[in-house]
């Protein structure tokens, strides 16, 4: 790491005189060493969250609740909704919302309760180190035409 990234633990030499004069009593004779100055503790250092491996995964794992709502299906209404939730440190999802329409209510809802099935993302506290986060997910629903027809 280059020297002038290093973070230093210890205060510099002007500043560590300083606060030692500042601990010593006046009465202290020169025998009397003053307290040590402890650095804070390093916090822990967490793992960066990877959103776009993160939202890869939720539509790996959203594809088997995800359904096309049969009566969108019928009269050929497509779209994309764009979701927006929570996930806490333990992978429960939480606030579920359409960020943004589709403009139609049939997708929003079907994609809307696809989300709240899921409920909770057993993988996401091992990939997050804990951590919450909110996550914007679109779902796409595009009508693909069959072979033959």
């Amino acid at each position: 790491m280059p020297q002038h990234m290093r973070a230093s633990a210890k205060p510099p030499t002007a500043a560590r005189a300083a606060a030692s004069h500042a601990e010593t009593p006046r009465n202290a004779t020169r025998s009397q060493a003053p307290a040590a100055v402890q650095p804070p503790e390093a916090a822990t250092p967490r793992p960066a969250l990877n959103r776009a491996r993160i939202v890869t995964r939720l539509h790996k794992e959203l594809r088997a609740r995800f359904t096309y709502p049969p009566l969108a299906r019928r009269r050929n209404i497509q779209g994309r909704v764009l979701l927006g939730f929570g996930i806490d440190g333990t992978g429960t999802i939480h606030h579920v919302r359409v960020m943004r329409s589709s403009g139609h209510a049939i997708l929003d809802l079907a994609a809307e309760r696809a989300i709240r099935r899921l409920h909770r993302v057993q993988w996401y506290p091992a990939a997050s180190g804990g951590q919450a986060t909110e996550i914007e997910l679109p779902v796409e629903y595009r009508l693909i035409p069959e072979r033959g027809t």
